[in-house]
C-alpha cells in the first residue's frame, strides 16, 4: 500500500459520544489505509480531562487499538470560566455507564501532549493534519509555546463555532468555542496553514431522525466498539431529541469524503471575546477587508452521511 495519499492525523478530542463516532470512523479509515492516527490528544470539554482520557483508553481497548499513542493535554481552559459546567453527555462524558472493568490508563504517555505534538510536526513538516473536535485549548497552547510549528502544520480541521450567529449553549455561541473562546481566537490568528471549520449550523440543519438512528444503528448488528458507543448514546438520549447530531463525525466524513460537502466558503474568521451576549461567537469579515483565513463548511449531504454510518457501524 502506498502511503503517499494517507492522511496523517492528530486527533484532539474531549471524548463524548459524538467524538467517539468521529474516532470510530477514523479507526475504520485507518484499517482501510486512508489515514494514520498518529496520536490522540485529550482535552477538557464534554467532561474533565480525567474522564476524557479514560474514555479514550476504553474505546481503544474495545477496538483493539491501544497501540495508538494517547496524550493528556490541558486540564483547564486558558481563562477561568464563570459559568458552571453543564454535562450534556453525563458527568463522565459517556452517559455515566457502569462497566465490568477499569480502563488501563497506564498506557497514556507521560509526556505532555504539546511536546509530543510539536516533535511530530517538526519532524514531519507539512505532513500532519490537526483535527480538533473539542475546545481548541491544546491547539492554542501548541501555537503559543512553539514559534516554529505554525508554518509546518499541513492543515487544521475544526468542529465548532457558527456562521450565522446561532448558538447551542448560549444564544450566540457553540459549545467548543464557548468553552474556550481565547483558544479559538489564538488559533485563527496564529496558524499559517489551511483551516477548515464545520459549524454548528451545518450540524443543526441536518435532519437525521433520532428514531432512525436508534433503530437502524442499534446494537443488534453493530460491532463491539459500536455497541459501546450505542450504550453511551442510549443513556444520554433517554428522553430523545427529534434529530441526531453527531457533529464531530460530520467533520471526519468531510475530511474523508469531500463530496459530502454541499456548501462551503472562504472568509476571514475571528472570535468575539468580550461581548456580554456574544462571547464565543464567530465573527466573519463580511466586508471583505481582511484576507480569508478559514474555509467554512456550511452544509453537508446528511443522507450520504447516513449511508456511510449505516455501512460502517457493523465493522468494528
Amino acid at each position: 500500500m502506498s502511503t503517499s495519499n494517507v492522511k496523517r492525523i492528530i486527533f484532539d478530542c474531549d471524548l463524548g459520544t459524538d467524538d467517539a463516532v468521529a474516532l470510530y470512523l477514523l479507526l475504520l479509515a485507518e484499517r482501510e489505509g486512508k489515514v494514520k492516527i498518529e496520536m490522540i490528544v485529550c482535552s477538557r470539554g464534554n467532561a474533565s480531562l480525567y474522564h476524557v482520557s479514560r474514555n479514550v483508553v476504553r474505546m481503544l481497548e474495545y477496538a483493539n487499538r491501544t497501540d495508538i499513542p494517547i496524550y493528556k493535554g490541558s486540564h483547564e481552559v486558558l481563562l477561568p470560566r464563570t459559568e458552571e459546567d453543564e454535562f450534556y453527555h453525563g458527568v463522565d462524558g459517556f452517559g455515566d455507564l457502569v462497566y465490568d472493568t477499569e480502563p488501563d490508563t497506564s498506557i497514556i504517555r507521560p509526556e505532555p501532549a504539546f511536546v509530543a505534538m510539536r516533535d511530530l510536526i517538526i519532524n514531519n513538516p507539512n505532513e500532519i493534519t490537526l483535527m480538533v473536535v473539542g475546545p481548541m485549548t491544546n491547539c492554542a497552547i501548541l501555537l503559543r509555546m512553539y514559534e516554529d510549528v505554525a508554518d509546518k502544520i499541513k492543515d487544521i480541521h475544526i468542529m465548532g463555532g457558527n456562521h450565522n450567529g446561532v448558538g447551542n449553549v448560549s444564544p450566540a455561541a457553540e459549545f467548543n468555542f464557548h468553552m474556550d473562546p481565547e483558544a479559538a481566537h489564538i488559533t485563527f490568528g496564529s496558524a499559517k496553514c489551511p483551516m477548515h471549520l464545520l459549524t454548528w449550523e451545518c450540524c443543526f440543519n441536518t435532519k437525521t431522525p433520532m428514531a432512525w438512528r436508534m433503530k437502524t444503528l442499534g446494537t443488534s448488528a453493530g460491532g463491539k466498539t459500536w455497541q459501546l458507543i450505542h450504550r453511551g448514546e442510549a443513556a444520554i438520549y433517554k428522553n430523545p431529541r427529534e434529530n441526531w447530531f453527531p457533529c464531530d463525525a460530520y467533520l471526519v466524513a468531510a475530511l474523508l469524503y469531500p463530496e459530502i460537502i454541499l456548501d462551503q466558503t472562504m472568509a476571514h474568521v475571528d472570535v468575539e471575546l468580550a461581548g456580554k451576549l456574544t462571547r464565543g461567537q464567530v465573527a466573519i469579515d463580511h466586508l471583505h477587508k481582511k484576507k480569508p483565513n478559514v474555509n467554512i463548511i456550511k452544509e453537508i449531504d446528511y443522507k450520504l452521511f447516513e449511508k456511510l454510518i449505516t455501512d460502517a457501524h457493523t465493522q468494528l
